[in-house]
């Protein structure tokens, strides 16, 4: 790890099995990793904490068998962690305090889900997670609530204050509100660099490029005129 734009070395850490790190502070970073057999492998440690400054690593408690993805809340100094717990199922978990050693499950899929995402609007605090079975888990703090795809398989996900974006099983990227829960938009990229903006109301924005090969239907009938709906920038 080094500063960016200097080739200075902080410092090295082999840390087998790690699937994820993130930086909590200027100080430390938080990296989730999975045990590996024959290398003292075990339910403790799937959380480890790093030192930037000495390169000291500590495991943190509890937490699942493996932990594959992370968020950091640095308004609300919350560790957020997506991983298997020692049953097999997918767990969403908080992870609060000096050590992040107060861990709370906020939800449980039944069975591993390695293909599942967790994201974070750091506005509002809301914590979301894609599942196989195509849904957006939502975490607002005090209750779990979905959001509604709609055909749609989200499986990465990213969070920006007040937008979702997920990449979805076939490819396709979708946008969505996380604070009302509901879809807003698919967003297609073609080859040429050219794009298009489907709307949930229809509307459609486009790059000239991309404006011709839309064509728009009206409760499942072709449209006679698809200039009609769509929306200037």
């Amino acid at each position: 790890v080094g500063e960016p734009g200097a080739e200075r070395t902080l410092f090295e850490a082999w840390l087998p099995g790690t699937l994820c790190v993130l930086a909590t502070s200027d100080r430390q970073l938080v990296g989730g990793r999975t045990p590996i057999a024959g290398m003292g492998g075990s339910l403790v440690g799937t959380l480890l904490r790093i030192d930037m400054r000495t390169g000291e690593t500590v495991a943190v408690p509890g937490g699942s068998r493996s932990t594959y993805d992370l968020a950091w809340d640095a308004g609300r100094a919350v560790l957020y962690s997506l991983g298997v717990d020692a049953g097999n199922d997918t767990v969403l978990m908080s992870h609060e305090g000096p050590g992040f050693e107060n861990d709370r499950v906020l939800n449980r899929q039944e069975g591993e889900d390695l293909s599942a995402s967790l994201a974070l609007d750091a506005g509002s605090g809301i914590v979301l997670t894609s599942q196989s079975a195509g849904v957006i888990t939502v975490w607002d703090g005090g209750a779990e609530g979905a959001i509604p795809c709609e055909g749609r398989v989200p499986r990465q996900l990213a969070a920006a204050e007040g937008v979702l974006a997920s990449v979805n099983r076939d490819a396709t990227l979708s946008l969505w509100n996380p604070s009302a829960r509901r879809f807003a938009a698919d967003l297609y990229l073609l080859a040429s660099g050219d794009w298009c903006l489907a709307a949930a109301s229809g509307r459609w924005f486009a790059t000239d490029g991309a404006a011709a090969l839309v064509r728009v239907s009206v409760d499942g009938s072709p449209g006679s005129d698809a200039t009609s709906w769509r929306q200037e920038r």
